[in-house]
């Protein structure tokens, strides 16, 4: 795996290292990654996570075809769900939602894939799109409704 460090880079396995000690410790990571997204820890975009994420998926598929992905894929849709159960209140806000939307979009070939093997991850997005389309008016838009976030903590807590 070429666990990117920025474009060019990559993370070389060490003499008497493992390959496979190297993508768990990757995988294991991410997941902690998404964890802080969601406890609110990581001040980062999380777009950064979901592309993060789409690379590492990409890279493992290239590079062993022998590898679960079932982890990367359960982070993938955590990420996405935090991205779509934020509140949509105020233009920044709203700005980030149209921006993963449009990611969402431009990855939906791997989102909605054959790879992605969690039912109740199509189930949760169908419940983010239509609190997102109940929730449309003129003050903002997005999962305003209550309860919408407690329902996705209870698919994120598995």
């Amino acid at each position: 795996m070429d666990v990117s460090l920025c474009e060019d880079a990559s993370l070389p396995i060490t003499t008497g290292g493992s390959y496979q000690v190297l993508v768990n410790n990757v995988f294991y990571i991410t997941q902690r990654v998404v964890d802080k997204l969601w406890q609110g820890m990581f001040n980062k975009e999380s777009k950064m996570v979901v592309e993060f994420i789409v690379q590492l998926i990409g890279q493992s598929k290239r590079r062993s075809q022998s590898l679960s992905l079932d982890s990367l894929y359960h982070c993938l849709n955590r990420t996405v769900l935090y991205q779509l159960s934020r509140p949509h209140k105020t233009v920044p806000q709203q700005v980030a939602l149209l921006d993963s939307l449009r990611v969402l979009t431009v990855n939906r070939n791997l989102v909605l894939g054959p790879g992605n093997h969690d039912q109740e991850f199509v189930a949760c997005l169908a419940h983010c799109f239509i609190n997102l389309h109940v929730g449309s008016s003129v003050e903002g838009f997005g999962l305003e409704a209550r309860g919408s976030y407690d329902n996705l903590a209870r698919h994120d807590a598995r």
